[in-house]
């Protein structure tokens, strides 16, 4: 069982039920930004005592740079941030860890309701056979919309489990003892699966019925390279040796 899926499982009794945020991921392409939009407020008992924060449970297929939410933070423009798990920005899904990564931001609630968007970028998927691609040649994946919630921190220091205690690696929970937490409901662009909300990604992908014709064109275009530069420097006619007796003269 993924994170995600887990801690939705330990928190199910706990959540309200009137969807408190859509998620969504529009446009194409391997660069995007999930936008996380409020429907309605909903406030814990005591806000001063209380940080609005969104998990995102990223898939390999996915990850956010560090630099650029940093450098959104420093404009005022994200809330602060943490990153868990290794992040390449240059490895394929092949070359990367499985587990992925997880992105803790904070939300200010006093700006658009608590809204957010958060740009994310899509890694290359492994080439696979014809049949898998759809009709505009990509593959798909699930990508979980974040969880959001309130942390609290509590006045009486007592010793209430959390649900991020059980959260396997690369997530690890930052949270002091006794800190109680109130979920907000989030559904997927038109209410898709709202007890465990994904959005749908598709990307492009290679197609491995192409390799053998990939393959043979590599191979002759660098072979007429090598004979195109063979002949340029033998059709180059030598340079006349002078004597010494010209060169005296």
């Amino acid at each position: 069982m993924d994170s995600a899926t887990l801690l939705l499982s330990h928190i199910a009794r706990d959540i309200h039920q009137e969807p408190a945020y859509n998620c969504s991921l529009p446009g194409q392409g391997f660069h995007r930004s999930l936008f996380l939009t409020p429907l309605s407020a909903l406030l814990p008992p005591e806000t001063e005592r209380c940080i609005l924060q969104a998990l995102f449970f990223l898939p390999p297929s996915v990850f956010a740079d560090p630099y650029e939410l940093k450098q959104q933070a420093d404009d005022h423009r994200l809330g602060k941030f943490m990153i868990f798990g290794v992040t390449d920005l240059e490895g394929p899904v092949s070359a990367v860890d499985p587990r992925g990564t997880v992105v803790l931001l904070n939300l200010d609630p006093s700006k658009e309701g608590g809204g957010s968007e958060l740009p994310l970028h899509m890694r290359y998927p492994e080439p696979v056979e014809h049949n898998l691609l759809d009709m505009y040649g990509q593959v798909g994946f699930e990508l979980p919309c974040p969880i959001v919630y309130w942390a609290c921190e509590s006045v009486d220091n007592n010793e209430e489990t959390s649900p991020f205690d059980d959260l396997t690696p690369p997530f690890v929970s930052p949270y002091k003892s006794g800190t109680s937490f109130y979920f907000l409901p989030v559904q997927a662009p038109e209410g898709k699966q709202p007890g465990n909300p994904v959005i749908e990604v598709h990307v492009p992908a290679g197609d491995l019925s192409h390799l053998p014709a990939v393959e043979w064109g590599t191979t002759h275009v660098i072979l007429l390279a090598f004979l195109y530069v063979a002949y340029s420097a033998w059709s180059v006619p030598p340079r006349p040796h002078s004597t010494a007796r010209e060169k005296v003269e």
